[in-house]
């Protein structure tokens, strides 16, 4: 019996396939999960049913051509043919046109769900609660059985072996799962230990990860009073429970990273930070030490007498100018003051008076008389002299013209 290689078998079957009538081109119908695009710019993606799913490959030259992005959960009308991928042994279906056939109905309700949370603003970023920098304790809620809790045990331990794990099992699948997550949630809370809870699940298709687009685990998450990282799936899901959560990590693994920080990295960073203190330290000692240098060497610190001396004679200066200032200030002022008592005494209506004029003012109202023309007969007034007063009664009134 001939004993064939396993690239033999490969090529083989490729061959069976790429001769196949049906294979060759065909149309299939279903619904897109795990949607992923390579740097590249091609999409890889699964096409399932209700019992089977098919692994798909769409070209970016195809995908360029279509009127719409594809995203999880759409329905599809694929056509294209049936092929291997030689290095994984892996059918595959190769895509040459495909159309939208609808959305689906988990990512009609996961799209629902989404719209209603945000609209309560349960995604906001001000509802988010800080994570601590480094925790001692760290609550898992996730499957007991799973490669999330080994992976998560696996990053804590090997980044900080004194970081305690609280483990809170659930079910992470199927229709229990969500009531599961919340008890989980609650009883690390109630339990009071946990610093902070990663919520984990390992990848999976996208009715896999429905537990973690579940409205009660999302109200559960934002709820609950201990901050949340959601490590959910591989680094392309993305749930509800990421975007409620306090943090979303790509994964479990990067949760655990996220949690707990690499105690080697942090006393490196410790010990540079030592180091450059120190450094700047003994600078600024050395700088210092220079400058005291210098102010000993300067000629009044090496003869401190001579300063006081010269200050001395800089106060006396200054009393002197002092003095001399406010002697002229006063001086100023009383020359002032004499020019302005020589204006009073000029416009003094006594000294007016001796010399030899008089004052004529109304009766009784004893108001100045200013103009001839304010007077009228038989009026009588008051003349005003130096040494005494007469009334006198107009007999008659003289104007200039």
């Amino acid at each position: 019996m001939k004993v064939y290689t396993v690239t033999e078998i490969t090529f083989y079957l490729k061959e069976l396939l790429i001769h196949d009538d049906i294979l060759s081109s065909l149309t299939v119908k279903g619904e897109i999960s795990n949607f992923s695009e390579s740097l590249a710019g091609h999409c890889y993606f699964t096409l399932k049913d209700s019992l089977c799913q098919l692994q798909c490959v769409l070209f970016k030259g195809v995908r360029a051509r279509l009127p719409l992005p594809l995203k999880e959960g759409m329905q599809i009308a694929a056509q294209g043919r049936i092929d291997i991928y030689e290095k994984q042994g892996r059918y595959q279906l190769i895509i040459d046109n495909l159309r939208i056939e609808g959305s689906g109905e988990l990512f009609e309700r996961f799209i629902r769900l989404r719209k209603k949370l945000e609209a309560e603003g349960l995604f906001e970023r001000s509802h988010k609660k800080a994570i601590p920098f480094f925790p001692g304790t760290i609550g898992v809620v996730t499957s007991p059985y799973g490669a999330a809790i080994r992976d998560i045990i696996t990053t804590a331990g090997k980044r900080n072996k004194s970081v305690r794990i609280i483990l809170s099992p659930v079910q992470v699948q199927g229709a229990e799962a969500p009531l599961s997550i919340c008890a989980g949630l609650k009883a690390l809370e109630k339990q009071g230990e946990a610093e902070v809870i990663l919520l984990a699940r390992g990848g999976g298709s996208f009715e896999e990860l429905m537990p973690f687009n579940d409205e009660r685990v999302a109200r559960a998450i934002f709820l609950c009073s201990i901050p949340v990282i959601s490590g959910v799936g591989h680094e392309t899901d993305f749930t509800i429970s990421d975007m409620v959560a306090d943090l979303r990590a790509p994964t479990p693994t990067a949760a655990a990273q996220m949690a707990v920080p690499d105690r080697s990295e942090m006393q490196k960073k410790l010990s540079l930070a030592e180091r450059r203190i120190t450094s700047a330290l003994r600078n600024r000692i050395s700088q210092m030490n220079i400058r005291l240098q210098a102010l000993h060497s300067q000629y009044f610190f090496r003869h401190p007498e001579r300063r006081i001396e010269m200050l001395s004679q800089n106060l006396d200066t200054l009393c002197r100018q002092m003095n001399t200032s406010m002697e002229r200030f006063i001086e100023l002022r009383q020359r002032g003051l004499e020019e302005l008592r020589m204006k009073c005494s000029a416009y003094n209506p006594s000294a007016i008076l001796e010399k030899g004029y008089c004052i004529a003012l109304t009766q009784p109202e004893r108001t100045l008389i200013r103009r001839a023309s304010e007077l009228r007969r038989e009026q009588q007034i008051q003349i005003v002299f130096n040494d005494g007063e007469a009334t006198l009664k107009v007999k008659e009134v003289i104007e200039k013209r």
